[in-house]
């Protein structure tokens, strides 16, 4: 089952509740899937492997903001079933002040964003989430940081990011374990590289 894939979770600089995201997500089978009305609803071909999503909520409180755009993700739609990190993320959500205790329901998910759709797979796990906490919109300079990375392969042109055209946000990463095992640190040397020169002491 994917859900047993180890999971991570990481915030990178001073929690704010607005900034952007990263997604792990790991595809067991291939499939053939439409992405609601994304090209017309054409079918697109998805390789069993991992997958990288940039996403940003910049609301400092409600359905738009960090914690609960997150929370949804971690969610299926229906009564499928929640992926394995959603207590996890819940947790470090509440830890960092960004989630109440104890968090109140929220509405049963329906599929609205391109990564939704994968997400809703009972064959994807949802493994690793990576929170980028900044007041300022990264979501651009992510897209164009992973642009530059030979192990992200652009499968489908613009997929993940309607309200971004020319990009694509949604990636098949095609990487060795090591890749992923020093994400957190190259998002922290690229987006905190200040924060963390300020930190160490001389």
């Amino acid at each position: 089952m994917p859900d047993s894939q180890p999971i991570v979770i990481r915030s990178l600089g001073t929690p704010l509740a607005c900034g952007a995201y990263i997604l792990r997500i790991d595809l067991s089978h291939p499939t053939h899937l439409s992405f609601g009305r994304f090209k017309g609803g054409k079918e697109i071909e998805l390789n069993a492997g991992s997958y990288l999503y940039i996403g940003s909520a910049m609301a400092r409180k409600g359905s738009t903001s960090l914690a609960h755009r997150l929370r949804r993700h971690a969610k299926r739609s229906g009564s499928r079933p929640t992926h394995h990190i959603h207590s996890a993320l819940v947790q470090h959500l509440q830890n960092i002040a960004l989630l109440p205790l104890p968090a109140a329901a929220r509405a049963p998910k329906r599929l609205h964003w391109n990564v939704d759709y994968v997400l809703d797979l009972q064959t994807a796990a949802l493994t690793a989430v990576y929170l980028l906490h900044s007041n300022a919109n990264l979501e651009e300079s992510l897209a164009e940081f992973f642009s530059h990375a030979n192990e992200a392969i652009v499968f489908e042109q613009g997929l993940g990011a309607n309200d971004a055209p020319g990009h694509t946000h949604l990636l098949y990463i095609n990487a060795e374990p090591a890749w992923w095992l020093s994400l957190g640190d190259r998002l922290a040397s690229e987006f905190y590289a200040e924060q963390l020169r300020i930190s160490k002491p001389y």
